[in-house]
């Protein structure tokens, strides 16, 4: 067990990439049913998902940046679309973004994650259906077909979406730690 826990920790967390794949599918679609997001866009501003990242998943972090890009051509609709990298130590620095990605970290990492992003009232994504349990808005999971979680805790505090999301989502009454 505990070569287990080393070899983890020195390489960081094993990641699914038919997970990957269809989070790199379906977050940035979401993040345009986010109310009230595209109406105070400028056009000129493109809208911009942050994935946030320990500094040993930072190579998975970069192949999804290559997914996200790869399957939204920088544009989602009519709007410019970023995708940029940031580590959980220089969140505090972030000047600018419409959503979180979440990649797996330690509890302290992701609550501050999750705090900064609903200071910003922005969507919080995580790669890890358990990582709700940190205040993360949003999980997208693959059981038997692709399953959208949202906590509802988080929903309360933070963006709304269109009638839409809420249709086609779970709602998950998640206990923060």
């Amino acid at each position: 067990m505990f070569i287990l826990l080393l070899i983890q920790t020195l390489w960081g967390y094993d990641y699914n990439d038919l997970l990957i794949d269809a989070q790199s599918r379906i977050y940035p679609k979401l993040l345009m049913l986010q109310e009230g997001l595209l109406h105070n866009k400028e056009k000129e501003k493109p809208l911009v998902l942050t994935i946030v990242y320990m500094p040993e998943d930072e190579a998975v972090a970069r192949k999804i940046v290559r997914k996200i890009e790869h399957y939204h051509d920088h544009r989602i609709g009519e709007y410019r679309f970023v995708v940029r990298m940031a580590s959980y130590e220089a969140l505090d620095r972030l000047d600018r973004t419409d959503a979180l990605y979440l990649l797996k970290a330690d509890d302290t990492s992701l609550k501050h994650a999750v705090e900064i992003g609903s200071s910003k009232k922005i969507p919080v994504f995580v790669y890890d259906f358990n990582d709700l349990e940190s205040g993360a808005l949003l999980a997208l999971t693959i059981e038997r077909s692709t399953v959208i979680y949202l906590n509802r805790d988080a929903l309360k505090k933070g963006p709304r979406f269109s009638s839409t999301l809420y249709s086609i989502a779970r709602f998950m009454d998640v206990q923060t730690n």
